[in-house]
């Protein structure tokens, strides 16, 4: 699996070279990857078309459940 080249390049503008180690299933719309960058393994959720601060809002309601 490969990323956008669009997404390669905003990823490794913020977190330096990164390599896709694999998809992390579990989303219905947005693609989902294990990436390995200089700081260690992160997890990438991308996608086309989604209204600013979308991704941001997901995470902290999952934290909401999470709690």
């Amino acid at each position: 699996m490969s990323l956008p080249p669009e997404v390669r390049s905003a990823v490794e503008s913020r977190v330096g070279a990164a390599r896709v180690i694999g998809g992390v299933g579990g989303g219905c719309i947005h693609p989902a990857v294990r990436i390995e960058a200089p700081e260690g393994t992160l997890f990438l959720k991308y996608g086309r078309g989604t209204p600013p601060g979308f991704f941001a809002a997901e995470a902290e309601g999952l934290d909401q459940l999470r709690a």
